[in-house]
């Protein structure tokens, strides 16, 4: 995915059921559900969805984060990302 913003202005927080796994500015968050693909970037309407068996893909200047997840939650909330993974 091209970025559309040259800072990342996306805060992304992950947790597992037991701890942080992911904290960092990012570009863009990529993800499914049982809908279809979604992509979260800057500027995103407020969003809550149950994540079905995907990866989430998150683009930060040090490249990609991957997390292979059977399950989970995603919130958006002022480029605030907040993501549940593996409940």
């Amino acid at each position: 995915m091209s970025r559309l913003t040259s800072t990342p202005s996306l805060h992304v927080k992950a947790y597992s059921t037991r701890n942080v796994v992911f904290e960092s500015s990012a570009y863009s968050v990529s993800a499914a559900n049982q809908v279809g693909p979604l992509d979260i970037l800057p500027g995103h309407a407020n969003l809550l969805s149950i994540l079905g068996d995907c990866s989430v893909i998150i683009d930060t200047d040090a490249g990609e984060q991957r997390f292979d997840i059977a399950k989970g939650l995603i919130r958006v909330v002022r480029d605030q990302v907040t993501l549940f993974i593996n409940l």
